[in-house]
């Protein structure tokens, strides 16, 4: 199967340089590229490098999207779909608003794609894509981190941060506006 990988290009804002996209590859999909299968062929392309090659026909497209780059990568993947060519959403924006982006995709990935990529290439392969791929839910808030780690601490945003127990798994000095108790 030929799978191609797309960044869609990036809103360059006034403090941005031309250079910044070409310097931060999109990491996500490199990673992806790495996981596929050795069985499956993957071609990457970077719109913020190179013009996009839309007339081309993979067996199967993902497409990473930020919200400040989702319009642009609806409308890629229209290109695709309207040639019955199956497209996968994945990233920031698409996992933020799963239902949004179902509009525009065959499948969306939730979370973390890198436990997913396997099972989403081989239903693909199989011509049974699901709608949505989610991965296991975890939490950021700092209070979760200290109860799994069996503490009893929790935080709460206040004023500046109290030094951490030394069991807690997060550092105060990382948000200053988080204090346990």
């Amino acid at each position: 199967m030929l799978i191609k990988l797309i960044q869609p290009k990036m809103t360059m804002r006034p403090m941005d340089s031309i250079m910044k996209p070409r310097m931060a590859p999109s990491l996500g999909l490199l990673t992806l590229a790495t996981l596929t299968p050795p069985e499956h062929r993957v071609v990457l392309q970077d719109e913020n490098v190179r013009r996009l090659t839309l007339d081309d026909s993979p067996d199967l497209v993902a497409i990473t999207a930020n919200v400040d780059n989702a319009l642009r990568a609806y409308a890629i993947a229209a290109k695709y779909r309207a040639r019955g060519i199956p497209v996968v959403g994945g990233g920031i924006h698409i996992s933020s608003v799963p239902g949004e982006a179902l509009q525009h995709f065959d499948a969306v990935c939730v979370g973390s794609a890198e436990n997913l990529w396997a099972t989403i290439v081989s239903d693909a392969a199989d011509g049974q894509l699901k709608p949505i791929y989610q991965g296991p839910r975890t939490s950021l808030s700092p209070s979760a981190t200290c109860s799994e780690k069996g503490t009893t601490s929790t935080a709460t945003p206040s004023a500046p941060a109290a030094a951490a127990p030394s069991s807690a798994s997060f550092a105060t000095t990382a948000a200053p506006t988080w204090t346990t108790r």
